[in-house]
């Protein structure tokens, strides 16, 4: 058994597999994981940042989305097919919604 955190790791690219490319620890050579596609990064930092938008209007959503939003929060930003396409929904039909609350005073 080895004490390695595997705080330094090396990607390989893997363009014959489905996965982007393999991580291994530099320090004991063991594999560590699968590294994400530059796709699925950028489209899991989206996620984040509609979600985050989402949850600032929170209380202007209907019950169900407001449910759905917070189920994502706990979740994280890796989500299904199914999900994501019912977050783009919903974050395309709230875009005319203010981030500013309802109880801001602009004066």
């Amino acid at each position: 058994m080895t004490d390695c955190l595997h705080l330094h790791l090396n990607t390989t690219l893997t363009p014959h597999l489905p996965h982007h490319g393999r991580l291994d620890c530099l320090d004991c050579g063991k594999f560590v994981g699968w590294a994400k596609k530059p796709e699925t990064l950028i489209r899991e930092q989206e996620n984040e940042v509609k979600i985050k938008r989402l949850a600032e209007i929170l209380p202007q959503l209907g019950e169900w989305e407001r449910e759905f939003v917070g189920s994502l929060k706990r979740q994280g930003a890796k989500i299904s097919p199914r999900q994501q396409e019912k977050l783009d929904q919903i974050f395309k039909s709230t875009k005319h919604l203010s981030t500013k609350s309802p109880y801001h005073d602009h004066h």
